[in-house]
């Protein structure tokens, strides 16, 4: 990875048209990316409307961390129609680009453009300032994202006998009511116009109300098998807490109906996220959903975080590469390293760290390295042998020491048909040896291409 943006998006778009419904005036935060609030004690007032990292350029990882937490602590103020899938869209369209519109200032009759505050933070989906696009929606709630708010408020009372509101009623509406909810169809094919190569280049993660079991039963699909993933999605929407299921609670009262629970842990409850589940299967192997109730959400930002990195760490090569007769490319992989001072936690500064023996030391001729730049280090190559009737990396001999982990040529495995459908051959990584975040790999084949003509001037 050579650089990041990191935003939050509030999922408040209030009730533009709709009057009395306290919290909902407006437009809400209407799809601006957030900054601290005043309430927040300990956060920079003068953050920007976004975070940007460079792995390697001396930011200090535990400052963008803390930035990051101020940013996503939104509060507790605001209106209970969540609206998160439209928020996102907005954040990220295009103020440019009116394919798109969206609930103006004035109401449905009114529809703008993508939010222009939000300008520099989406980049180049293709080119060489490609990126990688990835969603990560969390909520204990399911999406209400609005075409027509005065439609779907009309004759609804969201205050309670006891003169309360009640977020639990809207919730209620917003689940038994989704004719005036858009279609989930319109977030897939929008977000996926901004990446042409979406297959590749992007993710999205939903962290809401599903059964906590979901995410393990998830993570043992085969990203290959599209009829295990589809019925992994009919098996979960037809799961009984995933249901729309009024509780009564007892009395005869509408007013403080709820809706049950499609999960809940020591932190609370959440009700089932059927449109943001619905949006994960039709965004198919880039789409993922996680439990909101999980106690710890380490596995969940581990599960996503290597659906990041899949994707970063193994690009498609663009021509293909002949194997030597021992079966290994005459390339070598060089991984270079951040000095000690900027290195992030677990990631190696020199050759050959505890934790990193498949990376070896080039050799006293190689070239001086950039200023500012740390060691380089060329990584173990794998064979490929067969088993079970696919080829899969095995041990292998590098100058008399028997290496497990490294890197190895894939021109032959599901993954490389899906990442790269055009051209299915790429670099991959053996369990636990993928390069950290702020390590930068290069290929170099120039001595396989002098070899064969000596003539060549390579580069």
């Amino acid at each position: 990875m050579r650089s990041a943006h990191i935003g939050v998006v509030s999922s408040d778009l209030g009730l533009a048209g709709v009057e009395g419904v306290e919290g909902c005036s407006g437009l809400g935060k209407d799809g601006a990316l957030q900054q601290p609030s005043n309430e927040l004690a300990g956060c920079r007032r003068a953050l920007p409307a976004f975070l940007s990292f460079t792995p390697g350029s001396g930011e200090e990882g535990e400052g963008i961390a803390e930035q990051f937490v101020c940013m996503a602590q939104p509060g507790t103020l605001g209106c209970d129609v969540q609206q998160p899938l439209e928020s996102a869209l907005k954040a990220l369209w295009p103020s440019s680009d009116d394919s798109v519109t969206f609930i103006g200032a004035d109401g449905p009759g009114e529809r703008g453009h993508g939010d222009t505050r939000n300008a520099g933070f989406l980049r180049s989906a293709d080119g060489p300032e490609r990126s990688l696009l990835a969603i990560v929606v969390v909520s204990d709630k399911d999406d209400c994202s609005l075409r027509d708010p005065i439609a779907w408020a009309a004759g609804q009372n969201f205050v309670s006998d006891d003169g309360v509101r009640h977020p639990a009623l809207v919730n209620l509406h917003c689940a038994s009511d989704r004719t005036q909810l858009f279609e989930v169809s319109r977030y897939a094919k929008a977000l996926e116009s901004l990446r042409p190569d979406h297959e590749r280049t992007l993710l999205f993660a939903a962290i809401a109300g599903v059964p906590r079991l979901t995410a393990m039963r998830a993570a043992q699909l085969d990203p290959s098998d599209e009829q295990a993933r589809s019925e992994f999605y009919d098996q979960l929407l037809r799961d009984p807490a995933m249901q729309i299921v009024k509780e009564h609670r007892g009395t005869d009262s509408p007013n403080d109906d709820r809706l049950t629970n499609a999960c809940q842990s020591v932190r609370g409850s959440a009700t089932p996220a059927v449109r943001m589940v619905e949006l994960a299967r039709a965004f198919g192997i880039n789409g993922t959903v996680h439990s909101i109730c999980e106690t710890d959400f380490g596995a969940t930002l581990d599960a996503i975080t290597q659906s990041i990195q899949a994707r970063l760490g193994s690009p498609c090569l663009p021509n293909p590469l002949a194997r030597a007769q021992d079966g290994l490319l005459a390339c070598e992989l060089i991984w270079t390293l951040p000095t000690a001072d900027r290195a992030l936690a677990g990631t190696p500064s020199a050759c050959g760290e505890p934790g990193f023996p498949f990376l070896l030391p080039i050799g006293d001729d190689d070239p001086v390295n950039d200023s500012g730049s740390g060691a380089r280090c060329r990584m173990a190559q794998l064979l490929v042998a067969a088993r079970d009737g696919k080829l899969v990396p095995v041990p292998t001999e590098t100058e008399g020491e028997l290496f497990e982990q490294g890197w190895f040529y894939d021109d032959f495995s599901s993954d490389a048909l899906r990442q790269c459908p055009t051209r299915p051959r790429r670099v991959a990584f053996s369990p636990g040896a993928e390069p950290p975040s702020d390590v930068h790999v290069t290929l170099d084949c120039t001595a396989a291409v002098r070899a064969a003509n000596p003539c060549a001037n390579v580069r």
